[in-house]
């Protein structure tokens, strides 16, 4: 599990030609008229409470992009991101909602789940493709009502949860199990899709002049004592432009090295 805190507010661009659609001290450089379309849908839906379906290969920033629309909501708590991937299929249900006390043999405390833990917030669900058709079930229901159960308890228990997930494809055909069609109705409140960077150059081409310029010091980045960016040093060589976008740095401070 990953918690991400609120970001401080936005400041205006300084440099016109990595100028995106988005402050220059945002995680996410977006030059290609697809990638712009992505940011300006994502900070049109940012201050609502709708679930959003963020579809696109690996690499394709669909994890810096959910980071973003949390910054960008007036969302009071933090945000959880949680790899359903990494999820074991027989504690996916506690993983999620939490356990109590004597629930099982080694339940020696109550723990609450990473819903609990998002409240007020944001939990964003990658690689929700991997998640077994048990926890499918379940978070379906908590995303009907925002209602659930610890595991071991009848309380029912309320929360206020903004849910962002990711997938490669809305098929499912990339993940372990099937997605349940009704889950992915329910949150696919809005669809933002994000294109492989072999079909976006002008932000590989950003990238690089991102990292060029990082490198030098450039930038609003604090810089150390030899005079460099510490962002300087996580900028890679810059890969084909068919490689995945981790392997690009084209983001902000927080995320060199994986990019969008």
């Amino acid at each position: 599990m990953t918690v991400v805190g609120k970001p401080g507010g936005p400041t205006e661009g300084r440099a016109p030609a990595l100028r995106p659609s988005v402050p220059e001290d945002s995680p996410i450089i977006a030059v290609s008229p697809s990638m712009r379309r992505a940011v300006e849908r994502a900070r049109a839906f940012a201050g609502t409470s709708l679930p959003i379906l963020l579809v696109g290969p690996t690499g394709t920033g669909k994890e810096v992009l959910a980071q973003a629309i949390h910054a960008w909501s007036a969302r009071a708590g933090r945000m959880v991101e949680v790899n359903c991937g990494a999820l074991p299929a027989d504690m996916v249900i506690r993983e999620l909602f939490g356990h109590r006390r004597g629930a099982f043999t080694s339940a020696v405390d109550t723990v609450p789940g990473y819903f609990e833990a998002a409240d007020r917030g944001t939990l964003f669900l990658d690689e929700l493709a991997s998640l077994p058709i048990a926890g499918q079930r379940a978070l379906l229901r908590v995303a009907e009502n925002g209602q659930f159960s610890r595991v071991g308890e009848t309380t029912v228990h309320r929360v206020s949860v903004r849910l962002l997930a990711a997938v490669q494809d809305l098929e499912g055909a990339s993940g372990a199990v099937p997605i349940r069609a009704d889950l992915v109705h329910r949150l696919g409140g809005v669809v933002i899709r994000l294109q492989a960077l072999r079909e976006r150059p002008e932000d590989v081409a950003a990238g690089r002049a991102f990292c060029a310029r990082a490198r030098h010091g450039a930038g609003p980045w604090h810089q150390n004592r030899a005079g460099a960016s510490p962002l300087a040093r996580e900028c890679p060589r810059a890969p084909p432009c068919d490689g995945p976008g981790r392997h690009l740095a084209a983001g902000g401070p927080r995320h060199a090295g994986r990019g969008v």
